[in-house]
């Protein structure tokens, strides 16, 4: 899956013990940013010393280390998520305090490291990236269009009509999109246009 997007595929959870100190790691697939807020609440750990997490999603990501020295925490787990480009992921981190430091950098290492390991029991689950186009067909041509939506497996759309012909906006994959583009000229005589949203 190397330079492909992936999720878990369900919920994980690792734990070790670090210099008597345990760790306890969840990770989950998120569906939307509103739910993480949710998923946090339900996972921290009362007792626990610290509670670390970050996710991503789709563009965006957030991380908190949670009175850990700053960086050492929240920020590695976060690393991990984004160089094994794994993508609407939040995972936590909780410590359990054992009694010895273990430094800015044996932190660093044991957050990352319990991230690492909870994110490598799950089964991961490929991402595929989605665009969404708007297509002006004319009239005469909207047989054909939607015929060949439905035989690349597009039959979800949005339809407005103009004075000319149909606005057509789909939710389709990169490569579906692509194919659609070098189909259209041939379906509409030439007369199809096609645009990103």
């Amino acid at each position: 899956m190397d330079n492909i997007a992936w999720t878990l595929q369900e919920a994980v959870a690792f734990e070790q013990e670090i210099k008597k100190s345990r760790f306890v790691g969840r990770a989950a697939p998120i569906s939307d940013i509103s739910e993480t807020e949710t998923i946090l609440a339900d996972w921290r750990i009362s007792d626990a010393t610290h509670n670390a997490w970050a996710w991503r999603f789709r563009g965006h990501a957030r991380c908190a280390d949670d009175g850990e020295v700053s960086g050492t925490a929240g920020r590695q787990i976060l690393s991990v998520i984004e160089k094994s480009q794994g993508d609407c992921i939040l995972v936590m981190v909780s410590r359990f305090y054992g009694g010895i430091r273990l430094g800015a950098g044996g932190l660093a290492r044991a957050y990352g490291g319990t991230a690492a390991a909870c994110l490598d029991l799950g089964i991961r689950r490929e991402l595929i990236p989605m665009t969404s186009v708007r297509l002006h067909v004319p009239f005469a041509c909207s047989s054909a269009v939607f015929q060949h939506l439905v035989q690349i497996g597009i039959s979800e759309r949005e339809e407005s009509y103009v004075s000319d012909g149909l606005i057509l906006t789909v939710k389709l994959t990169i490569s579906q999109a692509e194919a659609l583009a070098i189909a259209l000229p041939g379906l509409t005589r030439g007369e199809g246009v096609l645009e990103r949203c």
